[in-house]
């Protein structure tokens, strides 16, 4: 069984000469950090930014199957198996800001 892994859809801080699974890990997080139509020479990377203009609970079911498209088309070696997306109401600091994680496995046809 492969290893899963999971990581912030958060932009990362940009590390250069990465390889193996931590490449695939920040590559997994600057697309899901991405909106679509702001990546210089690839517009077609990234999530549909329009769900961030939707009310939340609205964006928070949107989200999962929006990201799973981005990094599966952007990350050809990755599978995700899960995005978890965190209530914004259960922490009052971050009222209305959407976070979620992703859980993917490498794929071994790659």
């Amino acid at each position: 069984m492969p290893t899963e892994y999971t990581v912030p859809a958060t932009m990362p801080e940009t590390k250069f000469g990465l390889t193996g699974i931590e490449q695939l890990k920040q590559n997994v997080m600057i697309i899901a950090s991405t909106r679509k139509n702001k990546m210089v020479m690839d517009r077609g990377l990234g999530v549909d930014g329009s769900i961030m203009d939707k009310p939340v609970t609205y964006a928070r079911v949107l989200l999962p199957a929006a990201l799973i498209e981005a990094i599966e088309d952007g990350e050809p070696r990755v599978q995700v198996l899960e995005v978890i997306v965190e209530d914004p109401s259960s922490d009052p600091e971050k009222s209305g800001l959407i976070q979620a994680h992703v859980k993917f496995v490498e794929r071994s046809d790659q």
